[in-house]
């Protein structure tokens, strides 16, 4: 537990630790890049609720992570967020979310199936790369971009779901 009255926690602040859960008080405003990145127990994070943007790789390599709190404002997942995040068997999606930027879920090996929120229109380079036991996937009627590399690897994917209410994508 990190003390309430801290503001900010630099990069890869917690980098290689072993913990197993982490909880995060509301009175930090601000989380640097990596902070828990390569931390392989970690199984459970509760982000402060009040924090509205996530840093760059802040989980990657933590491949026993399977629950992370998000807080309820946030506005944007950033590049490499979950990036070989190997357990992490559920997207944690917040209404708002618009951009899935590169590499956010790549190599997150126990995600079998998404459905996207609405208010997503942007999935990026990688966003899902390597997800192998990824099989199913709902995209939104708001989605305008899916680079084409996107879902590079996930070679079980064979159920795709388009909203028919989509006038870029459709069958």
């Amino acid at each position: 537990r990190v003390p309430y009255g801290v503001h900010e926690i630099q990069e890869e602040a917690f980098a290689d630790a072993d913990f197993i859960s982490v909880s995060l008080p509301d009175s930090i405003k601000k989380l640097g890049a990596g902070i828990f990145g390569n931390c392989k127990s970690l199984q459970k994070v509760k982000l402060p609720s009040e924090l509205k943007e996530l840093s760059p790789y802040l989980f990657a390599g933590c491949s026993s992570l399977k629950t992370v709190t998000m807080p309820v404002k946030i506005e944007k997942f950033s590049e490499g967020l979950f990036f070989s995040c190997s357990s992490l068997e559920e997207v944690p999606f917040r209404i708002g979310i618009e951009t899935l930027p590169d590499y956010v879920f790549a190599e997150c090996k126990s995600l079998t199936s998404i459905v996207f929120p609405e208010s997503v229109n942007y999935i990026g380079a990688k966003a899902f790369s390597n997800c192998k036991n990824l099989t199913s996937i709902v995209l939104p009627s708001n989605i305008q971009t899916i680079k084409p590399d996107a879902f590079e690897g996930c070679e079980n994917l064979h159920n795709i779901r388009i909203s028919g209410d989509n006038k870029i994508f459709y069958l």
